[in-house]
């Protein structure tokens, strides 16, 4: 006696097609006449009850018994050992990046609070990266896998967890590049101001015409000083648009200084070392694009 391939109705030895679906039969000697059955996974049970218990639980909920023991599956141990023994970080990302997300329910939430346990004591840009794509994707697939079970609030706690600390140091990022770019660009706000005094010291006569070629002097040091080294600084596109800026202002201003020739002349320079730089940053990001 045997089974129809096709659609598994059963059928006498000598019958040359299945009744039901007319699929040509296979022949069955030497294997068993009954069907094969398989099972997979396990079955957990509390040792003091015998309840069945779901994953993700600490406590048997029929009698109360306190689990121990549990441990995370083998993969995900040896994953942890590897991680511990590479010394590259070129390596130790690459083997984070890779690592395949389990499938049960109890080792994604394991592996999930291992890697945001390891993010957050790490420090180095490329492992943050690589541990932050890890944990996505674990909570995407427990979201596929499952977001109708009871316990999947736990991974998107683990998740909202993520959110708030990338949201964090997303902000802390933007404030010290804010910070820093202030303080690169301090030599162009000084200049700028001290122009801004000289022009009301020219315009209200506050004091002689000296003082204002001083203070225009001084400021167009720091300009000149602010743009010609753009490029030294690894300037940002930003930095390099306030240089230019700067230097047209210039031109706006000598009209109405007592020596207006100094400002267009500051202006005309301030504009020539920032076409400069740029060309040369244009330059050395092509050269570095062909090396590559």
């Amino acid at each position: 006696m045997t089974y129809c391939v096709n659609c598994g109705n059963q059928h006498e030895n000598d019958d040359k097609f299945c009744k039901n679906c007319g699929t040509k039969t296979v022949s069955n000697k030497g294997n068993s006449p009954t069907r094969q059955q398989e099972y997979s996974g396990v079955i957990n049970k509390c040792p003091s009850c015998g309840e069945v218990l779901s994953g993700l639980v600490a406590t048997c909920p029929a009698c109360g018994y306190e689990l121990r023991g549990t441990r995370a599956s083998e993969s995900i141990h040896e994953f942890a050992l590897k991680v511990e023994q590479v010394a590259s970080e070129d390596q130790k990302s690459n083997l984070i990046r890779t690592f395949p997300i389990p499938n049960s329910k109890e080792d994604i939430f394991e592996f999930m609070i291992m890697a945001l346990s390891n993010l957050s004591n790490e420090s180095r840009i490329s492992l943050i990266n690589a541990w932050t794509v890890k944990i996505e994707q674990s909570y995407l697939k427990a979201k596929l896998i499952f977001s109708n079970d009871n316990d999947f609030s736990k991974f998107q706690a683990i998740y909202d967890q993520l959110q708030e600390k990338v949201n964090k140091e997303n902000k802390e990022e933007k404030t010290k590049k804010l910070i820093l770019m202030i303080c690169c660009n301090a030599g162009v706000i000084f200049g700028i101001a001290l122009y801004i005094w000289a022009l009301v010291i020219d315009v209200n006569k506050l004091s002689a015409p000296i003082a204002s070629s001083f203070y225009q002097f001084i400021g167009s040091i720091l300009l000149i000083a602010s743009a010609a080294t753009l490029r030294k600084r690894n300037a940002t596109y930003i930095e390099y648009l306030i240089g230019g800026i700067s230097g047209i202002l210039l031109f706006v201003f000598s009209g109405f200084y007592f020596v207006g020739i100094m400002a267009v002349l500051v202006g005309a320079t301030i504009l020539i070392l920032v076409v400069i730089n740029l060309i040369k940053k244009h330059t050395r990001k092509n050269k570095e694009s062909l090396k590559q």
